[in-house]
C-alpha cells in the first residue's frame, strides 16, 4: 500500500514520463525478491546467531555478500543501460 501511495506522488511531482518511473519501480520489486530468495535461510541463520549473542554484529558468509551486491550491481548496470537513450534517439532526420 505504501509502495502505491509513493508511485502515485512520484508520478505527480516529477518531471520523468510516467513509464520510466513505473520501470523503475517494477525493477525494484522484481530484484528485491530475486537478491534475497536463494539466500534467505543463510540469512535467517546468521539473524538466529545475532539473536542468540546480544550485542554482536550480524555477519554473513561471503557467498551471502557476493550473491547480493553482485545482483544488485548487474541489475542497476542493467537498468541504467535499458533507460539511457541511444545515440540519435529522439533526433528528427
Amino acid at each position: 500500500m505504501l509502495l502505491i501511495v509513493l508511485l502515485v506522488v512520484n508520478l505527480l511531482f516529477r518531471p520523468e514520463p510516467a513509464p520510466t518511473i513505473l520501470f523503475l519501480y517494477s525493477s525494484a520489486v522484481t530484484v528485491v525478491p530475486v537478491v534475497l530468495v536463494p539466500v534467505r535461510s543463510r540469512i535467517f541463520r546468521a539473524a538466529l546467531a545475532q539473536r542468540r549473542n546480544p550485542g554482536t554484529k550480524l555477519k554473513v558468509d561471503w557467498v551471502t555478500k557476493v550473491w547480493v551486491w553482485g545482483v544488485l550491481g548487474i541489475s542497476v548496470v542493467v537498468i541504467t543501460a535499458a533507460l539511457t537513450p541511444t545515440p540519435g534517439q529522439g533526433m528528427g532526420r
